[in-house]
């Protein structure tokens, strides 16, 4: 009836504001303007944060999952192509050993121990945890030690190094502060420090020890991040808070000649 003439009038008609399915579509045109504005406020400020930290910065969230209310935005890690030259150390290939030692002690004494063996001339390689790239000055040599490996019981494994893949691993030196005095011995440590990897230097607390404000464990990480966690330990239904920090700075073993 909006086109309908009287005369010179022409109608004009209005929506009766309250009838109810008119005005559940006007709130439903209202609800859909008012996700479409926050839609736009949000992906506004990711796009914000993209151009401010960078192109890794992805918005993977779709329309839906902001109007239900999940805001957070998932960042897309950085990947790089590596070119099919990006080899190193082939010039040892063949001439060198991959090994890792069975525990700390023979990482930090193995130079005493090649030299014992006759191996002096070699040159150890630290790759972080408990493993070695072991340089000789011959293919020669380096097959003769790998053969000559499982008597000497220092390593879990050997391999000659031919390029292959190295699993990362990193040794990592703990320090547990607020363990409570009455179960601040070496077992609760070990316990806590586990929590983070292997055990492979064990708390060594003393009745002698007069510094009894934290100790220290070594447990073998597969993880780059530096360690910083809370602990919550549990007795009888009781609960201590603990707070474990990993010392900073590399540690290299004694065994290298730096």
């Amino acid at each position: 009836m909006s086109n309908v003439w009287m005369g010179s009038y022409k109608l004009f008609i209005n929506v009766a504001k309250f009838s109810k399915e008119n005005e559940d579509r006007r709130d439903g045109k209202t609800k859909v303007q008012k996700s479409k504005a926050m839609v736009d406020r949000i992906f506004g400020q990711n796009e914000q944060e993209s151009n401010r930290f960078g192109s890794f910065v992805s918005n993977t969230k779709s329309y839906a999952c902001v109007v239900s209310g999940n805001h957070h935005v998932s960042i897309k890690k950085m990947e790089v192509a590596v070119s099919e030259y990006a080899k190193a150390f082939v010039e040892f290939h063949g001439s060198a050993i991959i090994g890792k030692t069975k525990d700390l002690w023979t990482l930090r004494k193995l130079n005493i121990l090649l030299k014992e063996a006759n191996f002096g001339d070699s040159t150890i390689k630290y790759l972080g945890g408990l493993s070695v790239l072991i340089v000789f000055k011959s293919s020669f040599e380096a097959d003769s030690f790998r053969s000559n490996a499982p008597g000497f019981r220092w390593f879990d494994y050997v391999e000659i190094w031919r390029g292959q893949t190295v699993a990362f691993e990193r040794l990592a030196w703990l320090n547990i502060h607020g363990v409570p005095l009455h179960l601040a011995g070496n077992d609760t440590f070990d316990s806590i420090g586990r929590c983070f990897g292997k055990v492979v230097h064990a708390s060594q607390r003393q009745p002698e020890d007069d510094y009894l404000l934290y100790d220290c464990v070594c447990v073998m990480s597969d993880s780059v991040k530096r360690i910083e966690e809370e602990v919550v330990m549990v007795e009888e239904g009781k609960r201590f808070r603990v707070w474990v920090e990993e010392e900073r700075g590399d540690w290299t073993p004694d065994s290298l000649e730096i």
